[in-house]
C-alpha cells in the first residue's frame, strides 16, 4: 500500500506494519517522523534526542529504542510509545478519536504528565472541556506554560494538588 502520490519514504512498510498492530494511522506516523527527523534514522536533536522519532534517551529506553537500533526498530518503539499515551489519555477519560490524536501528538512533544496536568486545568475551569483539544486541553495547556513560565518552575498540577492549596486564577496548586 502506498500514498496516492507512491511511496513517502523507504520506511513506509515499516510504518504501516506497526501502525496497523498498534492502531496508528500510517499517514500520520509518516508526519511524525518527517516532522522529528526528515526520515534521517541517525540524527541527534537537542538534549540527545535520536533517532527517526526523536526518542529522548529515557523514552526510549522505556521502550527498548537507542541510538543504535534499526529504523525498524525505532518505528516499532515509537509505535508502542504513542500506543501507550492514547491509553494513558483514555484513562484520563479522553476517548473520541478526533481528539485523541492532537492529544497524543502534544503529549508525544510535552510529555504525558504535562497533558494530564492541563486536563485536570481544563476540569477545573468552567469554561474548558477537558475532553476536547480546541476550546479545551490546548489552552489549558497554553496557561500551564505561561503559569510555568511565571513561576519559573514546571508544575506538577495533579501530582501535587494536594500539597498546596494556594487559589491562584481559580486553580490550586
Amino acid at each position: 500500500q502506498t500514498s496516492p502520490f507512491g511511496a513517502i519514504s523507504r520506511y513506509d512498510t515499516y510504518m504501516q506494519k506497526y501502525g496497523s498492530k498498534y492502531h496508528i494511522d500510517w499517514y500520520m506516523l509518516a508526519s511524525l517522523i518527517y516532522q522529528e527527523s526528515k526520515f534521517h534514522p541517525d540524527v541527534v536533536g537537542k538534549g540527545n534526542t535520536f533517532g527517526l522519532m526523536q526518542f529522548s534517551p529515557g523514552t526510549g529506553h522505556k521502550f527498548g529504542v537507542n541510538a543504535s537500533s534499526s529504523p525498524e526498530q525505532q518505528i516499532e518503539g515509537g509505535c508502542r510509545y504513542l500506543n501507550r499515551l492514547r491509553q494513558i489519555l483514555e484513562k484520563e477519560g479522553v476517548h473520541d478519536s478526533a481528539q485523541l490524536v492532537p492529544m497524543v501528538l502534544a503529549a508525544y512533544n510535552a510529555g504525558s504528565g504535562h497533558l494530564i496536568d492541563a486536563i485536570a486545568i481544563a476540569s477545573e475551569e468552567e469554561h474548558l472541556n477537558p475532553q476536547v483539544w480546541e476550546g479545551g486541553v490546548k489552552e489549558a495547556l497554553l496557561l500551564l506554560g505561561e503559569l510555568a513560565e511565571f513561576y519559573g518552575y514546571h508544575l506538577l498540577l495533579k501530582r501535587y494538588q494536594q500539597r498546596l492549596k494556594t487559589p491562584v486564577l481559580g486553580l490550586f496548586f
